[in-house]
């Protein structure tokens, strides 16, 4: 078994796989990003999804350790955090600021148009397709993950006034 956690490492973040019975490191990953957070294991544990940083941007990432290839599944200037895997391993649910802009924002968008305080729950399949709103309040919707069958999800959220655990069906 193994444990994954990201660091600085200089002016950037690594990936830092730990072999959890001997307490060491068996590999380091750079990726050049500036930062990276919230890493999170496939299913199979042959990727690793996680929210990465470059140039100022935070998108969802997903490193496969067998062929040691780096994917960006997000890419535009919203804010997508908090990856997590379904059951399968067919799909990520995050946490974004997107509001209703799937894929493209609109011309002469600035993020800071955006409400800070407004993220919802947003699912993509993991090639960067079918991305789809699973979760849309006027509140902070955050820290999505998969029902052991996948039929639902938890996530956190502060719509009652304090932050508690939702349950969204998704049947």
């Amino acid at each position: 078994k193994n444990l994954v956690f990201s660091a600085k490492s200089g002016a950037e973040d690594q990936l830092h796989i730990v072999n959890i019975k001997n307490e060491k490191i068996t590999r380091s990953i750079e990726l050049g990003l500036e930062s990276i957070y919230h890493a999170s294991w496939s299913p199979r544990g042959d990727a690793i999804a996680f929210m990465g940083v470059y140039h100022g941007q935070a998108d969802i990432y997903i490193y496969d350790l067998e062929a040691e290839v780096l994917r960006k599944i997000t890419n535009d200037p919203f804010s997508n955090i908090e990856p997590s895997w379904s059951p399968d391993g067919a799909k990520l649910i995050f946490a974004s600021d997107r509001n209703d802009y799937l894929y493209d924002p609109p011309a002469n968008f600035m993020p800071e148009q955006l409400e800070l305080k407004d993220y919802d729950i947003f699912e993509i399949n993991v090639d960067g397709t079918g991305l789809r709103k699973l979760v849309d309040t006027d509140f902070l919707d955050r820290a999505p993950i998969y029902s052991p069958a996948g039929d639902y999800i938890a996530f956190q959220s502060d719509r009652s006034g304090v932050t508690n655990i939702y349950l969204k069906d998704l049947d």
